[in-house]
């Protein structure tokens, strides 16, 4: 556990840089403990669902001083948290199920859930808002996906977050994770 968390320690110490195959390693095991997790808590280990749709966002309610960093995988960018808060997504023919965790990616530790279950076909309206925390001179991007349901009720997943700054910009206003999560909602739900 120390090894780790001076591991990451210095990882989140630079802004961006190249992949690291030891962090690379310590960040897919806690997102695989967490996927665990998100199927024991939705009561879904022994059903047949999708393969699950799994988005990372910053922790913003954390107590501790967030950090981030810009890897470069393959000539594309990916921006990783040492606190986020990581959302599951998973279909079955009917229903959507999904979950919300804490993630401390220093410790390791996966804590804090919140998760649910929606019938598909309850699902009325999908909406998709891309916003900037200032238009003129934007420091943060932000993505949100709106599920409004039968009864009035809504549910928002927050698909992106990011700090933008020189040298990292959005390829095209939809990165193709992003377009992923929202086309297959938007298949599922059959609008």
């Amino acid at each position: 556990m120390e090894n780790r968390i001076k591991i990451m320690k210095k990882y989140f110490r630079k802004l961006k840089g190249k992949e690291n195959n030891k962090v690379e390693g310590l960040i897919n095991e806690t997102t695989t403990r967490a996927l665990e997790r998100a199927k024991k808590v939705l009561c879904i280990e022994n059903h047949k669902v999708s393969k699950p749709l799994v988005i990372s966002a910053p922790n913003l309610n954390h107590s501790s001083k967030l950090k981030f960093r810009v890897t470069e995988v393959n000539k594309e960018h990916r921006i990783d948290y040492n606190n986020a808060i990581l959302t599951t997504i998973f279909f079955d023919e009917n229903t959507l199920f999904y979950h919300k965790a804490e993630v401390n990616y220093i410790t390791g530790h996966v804590d804090v859930d919140f998760a649910g279950v929606i019938k598909l076909n309850d699902i009325k309206h999908l909406q998709v808002k891309i916003d900037y925390d200032d238009p003129k001179e934007p420091k943060v991007s932000n993505l949100t996906l709106r599920l409004d349901l039968t009864g009035g009720n809504s549910i928002a997943f927050s698909l992106r977050d990011h700090f933008l700054f020189d040298g990292y910009n959005y390829p095209d206003v939809l990165t193709e994770k992003e377009r992923l999560v929202i086309q297959t909602i938007q298949k599922a739900i059959r609008l």
